[in-house]
């Protein structure tokens, strides 16, 4: 019994073996190539992983636009400054020195309209550091200053700043030296950030003893946007306080303007009532308080405090919003 079972187990096992030898054969080739399936993903994964950028490489990208002082009018030329970084994006150390900076202005085809001035990369550019040399990673801030430049005119165009324009460096890619900024009409599309007017009402009270409406106004206009407000826009801006009856806006008890800086009208100069001496920058604000004298209210009686902000020669005021510029403030007479 035990000499057949161990025939029997020995047979057996030969079957066992014999019928996975096929297997083995057929799939050999798929074995095979399996492994050089993997082989190949794993030089695949070292060629993307594991390679160090190698040679010199300027890139150049966007970083803001500001629109200057002078001129600070919605969709009308005036002076912008484009500030833009030039990255060393390479695996060398490159020196920046005799680096041709270059801005042309092209149309919606690519085809040049225009040059828009350019200068060298030396000391005395714009922000050259003391040390020319980037460093792999490393970046210089550049600035590219528009004279006379109207959004407007130029809608649809592209402002096209080129680094590197007399190839002074050679570099291992070449496509990522031009940077493409479109053109557009309006100056929201063309500057950040912008500032935004409200007012802030902080009291309105009534002033105690008297026989008529003596009203105390203690409210401020505020730049609660994330830009500023450059000093010659502030200095035409006039903030107005009207009162009238609930529901009644047409007449007036009371119509003052509050002008924020001297002003000069056919050669007479008419003082501020509130002198502002520099910009609005953001969270900076100007208060425009005072007393009101309105007669011939009785008590309990309802009017509006309402308070709109207006500018010299109606100059529009370059905001994000515009709707928080009116203000209405419900008043019980005391």
């Amino acid at each position: 019994m035990k000499k057949g079972l161990i025939i029997f187990l020995l047979i057996t096992g030969a079957m066992t073996v014999k019928a996975q030898m096929p297997q083995i054969k057929k799939t050999g080739n798929i074995q095979h190539q399996a492994s050089t399936v993997r082989m190949d993903s794993l030089k695949n994964l070292q060629r993307t992983d594991l390679r160090k950028p190698v040679g010199k490489d300027l890139k150049v990208v966007l970083a803001s636009i500001d629109k200057n002082t002078s001129n600070f009018v919605i969709g009308q030329a005036g002076i912008y400054t484009v500030n833009f970084d030039v990255i060393n994006s390479g695996g060398e150390d490159i020196d920046i020195t005799g680096v041709v900076v270059q801005g042309y202005l092209n149309n919606t085809a690519g085809n040049y309209v225009s040059a828009q001035g350019g200068y060298v990369l030396k000391t005395g550019a714009p922000n050259f550091p003391a040390n020319p040399v980037l460093h792999p990673g490393e970046k210089y801030r550049g600035q590219l200053l528009e004279r006379g430049f109207d959004p407007a005119y130029n809608n649809g165009n592209k402002l096209v700043i080129k680094i590197d324009n007399s190839n002074v460096i050679t570099e291992s890619i070449e496509t990522n030296n031009t940077l493409e900024i479109p053109v557009m009409g309006k100056l929201e599309s063309w500057t950040t950030p912008l500032p935004d007017l409200t007012f802030q009402i902080d009291q309105i009270a009534p002033v105690t003893g008297s026989t008529f409406l003596n009203t105390l106004i203690n409210v401020s206009v505020v730049n609660i946007g994330t830009g500023e407000i450059p000093l010659d826009i502030v200095q035409q801006i006039i903030p107005l306080v009207q009162v009238y009856p609930q529901g009644s806006p047409g007449t007036n008890l009371y119509n003052e303007a509050y002008p924020f800086a001297t002003r000069v009208i056919s050669n007479q100069t008419y003082p501020g009532y509130y002198k502002v001496n520099g910009p609005l920058k953001p969270g900076d604000k100007v208060r425009i308080g005072g007393s009101v004298r309105v007669n011939g209210l009785s008590s309990g009686a309802k009017i509006i405090f309402h308070f709109t902000l207006g500018t010299l020669n109606n100059t529009p005021l370059p905001e994000t919003n515009t709707a928080n510029n009116t203000v209405d403030y419900l008043y019980t007479v005391q």
